[in-house]
């Protein structure tokens, strides 16, 4: 079993948004099938895990990118980080093109729950037994900064059976999604998104309502925030951006 697992795969037109870009959902669909591919060698995934009665969740996730493109090969090599102590699991993430260009490297922190208690527990021997001894990080995570008020936003969410996951919760890519949609369109068109850090602080279920909400700070950082009918914040992200070059 590999310290480090690589993933090869080639950007398609359900991965690419309308300018030929990677959206950022997908991209980070793509580092988790590589999270995935690792940890089934280990048998610590998911639903290797629920058979024992335990689960992982995503707690944050930090990184920077510059998007790959509509059919660009590209590969994402993986490790568990030496970081992970105690109840932290740290996972990092380096995608590269076909010619070895750094395109995103990005860092995840993960948590393992008893199921049964829906508590968090310490981290088993077998966790440590797939760190990369390597001991510097991929990236540090990005700072988010403090909560923000928000109106309670017109663009009301209700969440159903199809949005969550096998922990029966709403999936993290799915608040990515809600969260990157609140961004207004012009903003996609004219800038390009090279920074990005999500907290995941609570979790939802079908029949829960949530509330988008996206607050700029300057000119190349916004803000964004899920929260829920009965007042929880769910979660709580940053962004930077870059003029994108006229063609």
């Amino acid at each position: 079993m590999s310290r480090q697992f690589v993933y090869p795969f080639t950007v398609s037109s359900f991965d690419s948004d309308a300018l030929g870009e990677m959206r950022t959902s997908a991209l980070v669909r793509r580092l988790q099938v590589a999270a995935d591919g690792h940890a089934r060698q280990h048998e610590l995934t998911v639903d290797q895990l629920l058979t024992t009665g335990r689960t992982w969740v995503l707690r944050s996730l930090s990184g920077s990118a510059r998007a790959p493109r509509f059919l660009e090969p590209c590969r994402v090599t993986t490790w568990a980080s030496s970081r992970s102590a105690g109840i932290r699991a740290w996972r990092d993430f380096l995608m590269e093109s076909a010619t070895g260009e750094r395109l995103v490297v990005a860092t995840s922190l993960w948590l393992m729950l008893d199921v049964a208690r829906w508590k968090l527990i310490r981290l088993p021997a077998e966790v440590f037994a797939m760190v990369n001894p390597e001991p510097e990080p991929a990236l540090e995570p990005m700072e988010i900064g403090e909560d923000f008020a928000a109106e309670r936003s017109q663009d009301e969410i209700r969440v159903h059976w199809l949005d969550v996951d096998l922990n029966g919760h709403v999936n993290n890519v799915r608040y990515l999604d809600w969260m990157l949609a609140a961004i207004p369109d012009a903003q996609w068109r004219q800038q390009r998104l090279t920074r990005l850090a999500v907290d995941f602080q609570d979790e939802a279920r079908p029949g829960d309502v949530l509330y988008p909400a996206v607050r700029a700070d300057g000119d190349s950082e916004l803000r964004l925030r899920i929260g829920s009918s009965d007042g929880r914040r769910l979660t709580l992200g940053g962004t930077r951006w870059e003029q994108r070059t006229p063609s």
